[in-house]
């Protein structure tokens, strides 16, 4: 199943994205020897942070053994810590679903997703995009879509089918944009995408409908874009109210 945890940390600085990334496959080769081979989508994602004076750590995953896996593996840790190249930082606690960005669900939930022409997302890390050869750091409709179609087909019961990608990438627009770009490192400087945009999908059927609404359901778990198990393209969706004008008339 698709799970997102949250480890908190007793540190006094955020730990390095590529130091917990190797913590991440050390911990899962002792169940799967393969984790760190082959090509395409990594099966977890990382985030990284510190709010109100506590650091904490994300692992999400889209691999249901894995998930498993991995949730043993730090249950059963003696002792707590994580360690970094400057020392170790002791675990303060384990979070599966009392934290806003933790959480589980099934593939069958996300399969059971109603249809939707709308999908509002909040890009919490920065997201970018191999494009050319190059960082890109625009979230255009058809990069976030392909971005999650192929997270989709790699871990999901089944693919999205061909027809409806193609649809969907023709058809999403951009309702809403509210955000930036920030600086990152990601082996090399680069700029990510952060903040609030809403997609729209624009005269297309039912079906396309249905899995912009399966893909959303999965984005807040397999994140969007280039090197989720980095710290980059964290989203989750969010709820945006539509403005009034003065004629009570609601504005997109």
């Amino acid at each position: 199943m698709p799970a997102a945890t949250v480890l908190t940390l007793k540190s006094g600085r955020v730990p390095q994205a590529l130091h917990v990334r190797g913590w991440v496959y050390h911990l899962l080769a002792r169940y799967r020897e393969d984790v760190h081979d082959g090509e395409g989508p990594r099966p977890f994602s990382l985030a990284l942070g510190k709010e109100n004076g506590l650091t904490w750590v994300r692992v999400a995953f889209l691999d249901d053994d894995l998930a498993a896996s991995f949730a043993e593996a730090v249950w059963s840790l003696r002792p707590k810590v994580l360690p970094l190249r400057s020392g170790t930082a002791k675990i303060e606690s384990i979070l599966e679903l009392s934290h806003p960005l933790a959480g589980k669900t099934t593939w069958g939930e996300i399969l059971n997703t109603k249809p939707r022409a709308d999908l509002q997302l909040e890009f919490l890390s920065p997201t970018f995009f191999r494009r050319r050869g190059f960082n890109y750091p625009v979230p255009e409709p058809a990069l976030t879509l392909y971005s999650l179609a192929q997270k989709w087909s790699a871990f999901a019961p089944e693919p999205v089918p061909d027809e409806a990608l193609e649809t969907l990438i023709e058809h999403a627009t951009v309702r809403y944009l509210r955000g930036k770009t920030i600086y990152a490192q990601a082996h090399e400087q680069t700029a990510g995408f952060v903040g609030q945009i809403a997609y729209h999908l624009h005269g297309a059927g039912n079906e396309a409908a249905l899995w912009l609404g399966r893909l959303g359901g999965m984005a807040f778990y397999s994140g969007v874009g280039a090197k989720t198990t980095l710290g980059f393209g964290l989203v989750r969706e969010y709820q945006r109210q539509p403005k009034r004008s003065g004629n009570g008339q609601a504005e997109a």
